[in-house]
């Protein structure tokens, strides 16, 4: 054989094991969250529990902070202790990749990879019944 084309045959070969290579790492939403860079943004979160402060408000998160909150039904401002309840997108994120004992169900935004449902059931506290975040309508703030 001639060496070019024995050369050929293995650029060929390499060429196409990085090409499948680079099809199969998608980045998992996590890192597809984290590669948007958004620090600074505003959410719609309903928090469902047997709490009472459950409901849905509109979340203001600056350098991945909640900085306010307000119900969305009548448009008041939620006091900084309840407002803390409701989670930023870090936070979620935070309960999914922490080991713990409660069940948790949880899909993510197709477009910014963020957990955009999150269903927390703890099994050792059955009086309370868990916890359910929806999390939509992201907006950034420039």
């Amino acid at each position: 054989m001639k060496p070019s084309f024995v050369l050929c045959v293995i650029l060929i070969l390499f060429a196409g094991c990085k090409s499948q290579l680079t099809d199969s790492t998608e980045p998992t939403p996590f890192q597809q969250w984290k590669l948007s860079n958004i620090h600074n943004y505003k959410i719609e979160q309903a928090r469902y529990c047997f709490c009472v402060d459950a409901g849905i408000a509109e979340i203001t998160i600056l350098a991945d902070t909640v900085a306010s909150a307000m119900w969305l039904h009548d448009s008041t401002t939620i006091p900084y202790e309840s407002a803390k309840r409701f989670l930023t997108i870090d936070s979620l994120f935070g309960i999914i990749n922490t080991p713990h004992a409660d069940s948790l169900r949880y899909t993510y935004n197709k477009h910014y990879g963020f957990p955009d449902t999150l269903d927390i059931n703890p099994q050792q506290h059955t009086v309370d019944g868990g916890v359910l975040f929806i999390t939509s309508n992201l907006r950034i703030i420039k």
